[in-house]
């Protein structure tokens, strides 16, 4: 799981870096494009739809939480 993390990890600071975005606008850019982070697909406003139908898409919060970028972009489903 700690590599799974890196890699979640990984992906947000590449796509900051590559936009040149700060914390706070890749935090509104994740949440308002609705990116999977366990996927990095894009879902738009249904991403916590797509998140309880598929469980296996779901990052643990526990987890998450150990990762700065990650812990910011996390939605909720419910």
């Amino acid at each position: 799981m700690a590599d799974a993390m890196s890699e979640i990890e990984r992906m947000l600071s590449d796509l900051m870096v590559s936009n040149n975005w700060s914390k706070t606008k890749l935090k509104a850019e994740v949440r308002e494009r609705g990116i999977c982070l366990r996927n990095g697909k894009e879902y738009g406003t249904g991403l916590p739809r797509v998140l309880k139908k598929n469980p296996n898409l779901i990052v643990a919060k526990g987890k998450a939480k150990q990762s700065p970028l990650t812990k910011m972009c996390l939605v909720e489903t419910y």
